[in-house]
């Protein structure tokens, strides 16, 4: 597991913790819920999953925790403004661990899937 994953799944817990909700989840597909696929199989259809891009991400703690400041990603965009420094308190000790330091560089790869349904053929 990577830093990244490693503090965006303890970012989501910091943020469920703190405001009671949880934090959105792109790895929490709505597409793979058995609700879907008995729906789409209903339909004759069919669900498939393709990788559009693929990019190496280099990364740091001090970044990371930098997005969160800006609310650059999604999960961050409903939490409450008055909740929002106690967030980045608790992410900012979390992220420092996972990566090893403030300006320790991580390097992973990136992904951009879409999931595309249609009728069978």
């Amino acid at each position: 597991v990577h830093p990244e994953q490693r503090a965006t799944e303890r970012l989501n817990e910091i943020i469920l913790e703190v405001t009671g909700r949880p934090g959105l989840s792109h790895s929490q597909r709505i597409n793979t819920t058995p609700a879907l696929a008995d729906a789409l199989h209903g339909l004759d259809m069919v669900l498939e999953t393709r990788d559009i891009a693929h990019w190496t991400d280099l990364n740091t703690a001090r970044q990371e925790i930098a997005r969160l400041e800006r609310r650059v990603n999604s999960n961050t965009w409903t939490i409450p403004d008055h909740q929002m420094p106690e967030i980045v308190r608790r992410f900012t000790a979390v992220a420092i661990e996972v990566f090893g330091g403030l300006d320790t560089e991580s390097r992973a790869t990136a992904y951009f899937t879409v999931d595309i349904a249609h009728f069978r053929p």
